[in-house]
């Protein structure tokens, strides 16, 4: 299998970055103007929020291709023991409810019922800002997409052993397939997931691939409740320090 190194990808993943991240840029400003111009002209809103929507959802749609990009190459960071994490103090409840504020677009779109329990005792963590908000958003991402239209997706945030915070994504059947199950979880080399002969990841694997390959990284313990479990979710344990 060929190589595919991380300078390559870095290179690769920067330039796709910054023509969608341009996109998202017009995107941020279309959504202030038309705003400001709702609020000027009130007469005119039913015609400017449909334009607005539209605008919000380029916008999270740009945001959600970075995103992949970044867990792509944040992969071959981890597989060439070059990935490093910048921590900070961040407050995991407030970082949990933008990632659902930001996702409402969609969940919205399919209406869905998704809820946030927060019943830990931390409020405030060393961890990477980024890192952290990339875990919770492909989490929630992956599940949005697998959930029907019109059901429920449960948060709930806990305190677990060894001063750690529990964090269960509660799901509907659909997303507990085998192989997305092994993707989030599974113990393997980065090259089990890689086309035969390219040495690229699968397509549709990125964010559970990232998200078991950086939560290894960071010796943080998740998996998948078992099928008799009831209220089934995908969970992780996050180290507060």
């Amino acid at each position: 299998m060929k190589e595919v190194p991380s300078k390559f990808v870095s290179k690769m993943s920067h330039d796709l970055k910054t023509p969608v991240g341009n996109a998202m840029m017009y995107a941020e400003l279309l959504i202030e103007d038309l705003e400001a111009l709702a609020s000027d002209h009130p007469d005119l809103s039913d015609n400017l929020d449909p334009l607005a929507s539209y605008c919000r959802n380029a916008h999270l749609s740009s945001l959600k291709l970075i995103y992949a990009i970044k867990s792509w190459s944040y992969c071959y960071h981890l597989q060439d023991d070059v990935f490093t994490l910048d921590k900070s103090e961040i407050d995991l409840q407030s970082l949990m409810q933008k990632v659902m504020d930001r996702n409402s677009i969609l969940i919205k779109g399919k209406s869905l019922d998704v809820t946030m329990q927060y019943e830990s005792s931390v409020r405030k963590m060393m961890a990477s800002a980024e890192i952290v908000d990339m875990i919770m958003d492909n989490m929630l991402g992956f599940l949005i997409t697998l959930t029907g239209s019109g059901k429920a997706i449960g948060i709930e945030i806990t305190d677990a052993e060894g001063g750690q915070v529990k964090i269960r994504f509660i799901a509907e059947p659909p997303a507990f397939k085998e192989a997305l199950i092994d993707n989030y979880c599974g113990d393997y080399k980065l090259a089990d997931k890689c086309i035969p002969e390219q040495g690229v990841l699968k397509p549709a694997g990125f964010p559970l691939i990232f998200n078991n390959l950086v939560l290894r990284y960071m010796n943080a313990d998740h998996g998948v409740d078992p099928e008799d479990h009831p209220s089934r979710s995908f969970w992780l344990n996050l180290p507060v320090s």
